[in-house]
């Protein structure tokens, strides 16, 4: 049955229908996988991949918008970057459907030498966050599609990519427009490569042709799942030298990179946790690959380690989250509720709670 309303400020129903007055906002979701649940005082849409929010009530809405990373560079190479992120509090939107743009994650290559792919932009309400540029490949002198935030540079090109930082509409604050590290220079053939930027933060720049490979920069920390993940880290630069390892993703879902003969590098933290670098076993196994980005976290990918043509990491997909907050009835103080399973009276007080009183 429905919630009857009596004169005199009374209501009558179950209660289950009681309890469910604290109304939700009147939303739905489209698309694979996607989501539409309560998170403690919210009301929570989770994109994964593209699809419609359907927003029958206008409101104030807050919003994560997460470009896809891109993919870490091939053989001696640098970490693909985190893609950009976008955040807006109490933004009004108006009854109406709206497209919602998830980006891929850039793709990694199988093909000695190359440069990662750039990560897919991810969209809604009229602001595109763009993805992560891929990392930088061994002599690789193309540049990848700009992106918010630079991959990391490799031996034989030595320099990283600089980021863009997405320009933001009203109401939204865009992060990003970090740069890749640097691959050390000098005549020493066999260098590390540079950890790809982050939301937050430029990647690493290894020290020299000895050390570990360059660490992926941070991303963004937001709350609006519940917890307060990061997103959009870089991926870590490969290694070859001695015993030095890959470098390790940035937190938010940065990949690690691979490794010549050290250790693979570690995943950074985030929704899906970047893959690991894989560790080498010498030339007999080199070129290992390259952790990917974790998938909704825009994580950019590990790059691959020296020789051969084993693919590198791709980018993590990105992401696009919208909260509605819970809305309270809109009953004065004093407004009773008797129900008709269970035969006991509340009393509303005005804020939050019902109050049994018989």
């Amino acid at each position: 049955m429905a919630v009857k309303y009596l004169a005199g400020n009374r209501l009558y129903g179950t209660d289950a229908e009681r309890l469910a007055l604290p109304t939700e906002p009147s939303a739905s979701v489209t698309g694979t996988g996607n989501t539409w649940t309560t998170v403690g005082d919210y009301k929570v849409a989770k994109f994964i991949t593209s699809g419609d929010f359907v927003m029958t009530d206008a409101g104030n809405v807050d919003v994560l918008i997460v470009g896809a990373g891109g993919a870490g560079g091939v053989s001696l190479a640098g970490g693909g970057a985190g893609g950009g992120v976008g955040v807006a509090t109490d933004y009004a939107i108006t009854s109406a459907t709206y497209a919602v743009v998830v980006g891929d994650g850039g793709a990694g290559s199988d093909i000695d030498d190359t440069n990662g792919g750039t990560g897919g932009s991810s969209s809604v309400f009229g602001q595109t966050i763009t993805g992560g540029m891929g990392g930088r490949g061994r002599n690789d002198t193309n540049t990848p599609t700009a992106g918010a935030n630079g991959g990391g540079g490799a031996n034989g090109v030595k320099a990283g990519f600089d980021g863009t930082q997405d320009t933001a509409i009203s109401g939204f604050t865009t992060y990003g427009g970090y740069d890749g590290g640097d691959s050390p220079t000098g005549n020493t053939p066999n260098y590390s490569g540079a950890g790809g930027a982050g939301a937050s933060a430029d990647g690493q720049s290894p020290a020299s042709n000895t050390a570990a490979g360059g660490n992926g920069g941070d991303g963004i920390q937001n709350d609006f799942l519940g917890t307060n993940y990061y997103f959009g880290g870089g991926g870590g630069g490969s290694s070859y030298q001695g015993s030095a390892g890959g470098g390790n993703g940035g937190a938010g879902g940065g990949a690690g990179g691979s490794a010549n003969t050290g250790s693979g590098g570690t995943g950074g933290s985030g929704l899906n946790t970047g893959g690991n670098g894989i560790s080498g076993g010498g030339n007999n196994d080199a070129n290992d690959s390259g952790g990917a980005g974790g998938a909704n976290t825009g994580g950019g990918g590990g790059s691959s380690s020296h020789q051969g043509s084993n693919p590198d990491g791709d980018g993590g997909s990105g992401i696009v989250v919208i909260r509605s907050p819970l809305v309270q009835p809109n009953l004065p103080n004093g407004t009773t509720f008797l129900t008709s399973d269970t035969n006991k009276l509340y009393m509303f007080d005005g804020t939050d709670t019902w109050n049994e009183v018989a």
